[in-house]
């Protein structure tokens, strides 16, 4: 096994493990989905139906396939959609037990919480939990510039204030950050809007830029930690990784229809492994 993935699960569509699955096996990495909650469908739809896995639930089938794959089988945890801090906590022991066995296991948190259009849409209680408990033992964090927003109690607001508020996140333990939907700003060459990802860490502070679309389709960023992980772990740069799952993720959403509500994940399964365009990183300092 490569990847322990504990994320939410959809019938129907391409979010959660449903995206990270096949993104991670598009890139030849095998993968071990631990749902958290399984849905009919993301709430985007109209109607959805489905249930929060139990927390005891959670920690029972982690435990089984740590006995049956073997812990240090396992090189990367992530952890995406929690239903409440008592599934996160259970997720937590996992990634300290995977990462006690394999030197150089590393755990990748997609602290997710909300976005800009939505508020929080998650329990209250994940905040605190994020910034004191998963967050300060995360090798990586992906939030969304609302999410650093909620974790580091700063304003996002252009590059210079995610730059900034990364930094806070790395201060309190964070290994690296890659912050995804930076504020957006006129592109000065072709017209439109740009909307950029960042990635810092250790090297330093890069933009990967990328003309912004009107789409309604869920799941770009489920996909995005997929294919950074799946690059990650072919060993490239985090900038590199970072640049290369922008522009997958970005023909996808090129791909859909404006009013399309899921991602053409399978329908376009070519652009996972090989993006039509390429972004490059910009150093920002």
């Amino acid at each position: 096994m490569s990847v322990l993935s504990f994320h939410s699960r959809v019938s129907r569509g391409y979010v959660g493990n449903s995206a990270v699955v096949p993104a991670l096996q598009a890139l030849g990495r095998d993968v071990a989905p631990v749902d958290t909650v399984v849905l009919s469908n993301h709430p985007g739809h109209r109607t959805v139906t489905g249930r929060r896995v139990p927390a005891e639930e959670v920690r029972a089938l982690a435990d089984a396939v740590l006995v049956l794959a073997g812990a240090p089988a396992f090189r990367a945890v992530m952890t995406g959609y929690m239903a409440g801090a008592d599934t996160a906590r259970a997720a937590l022991g996992v990634v300290d037990r995977v990462k006690a066995a394999r030197t150089g296991a590393f755990y990748v948190c997609d602290p997710i919480l909300g976005d800009r259009d939505e508020g929080l849409y998650v329990d209250d209680a994940l905040v605190p939990f994020f910034r004191g408990e998963a967050l300060p033992r995360a090798d990586l964090a992906l939030p969304n510039a609302f999410e650093l927003e909620q974790l580091t109690g700063d304003r996002v607001v252009d590059v210079g204030t995610a730059v900034a508020a990364a930094h806070a996140l790395r201060a309190r333990g964070t290994g690296a950050v890659v912050v995804t939907s930076v504020p957006d700003h006129p592109d000065p060459d072709l017209g439109g809007l740009l909307i950029g990802t960042l990635a810092v860490d250790d090297e330093g502070e890069w933009l990967i830029e990328a003309p912004k679309l009107a789409r309604r389709a869920k799941g770009a960023g489920d996909v995005f930690a997929g294919l950074l992980i799946g690059h990650l772990l072919a060993g490239m740069a985090l900038r590199d990784a970072a640049a290369r799952a922008t522009a997958s993720v970005h023909g996808l959403l090129e791909a859909a229809d404006e009013s399309d509500l899921d991602l053409p994940v399978i329908r376009r399964r070519e652009l996972l492994v090989t993006p039509e365009r390429i972004f490059k990183p910009q150093a920002v300092r």
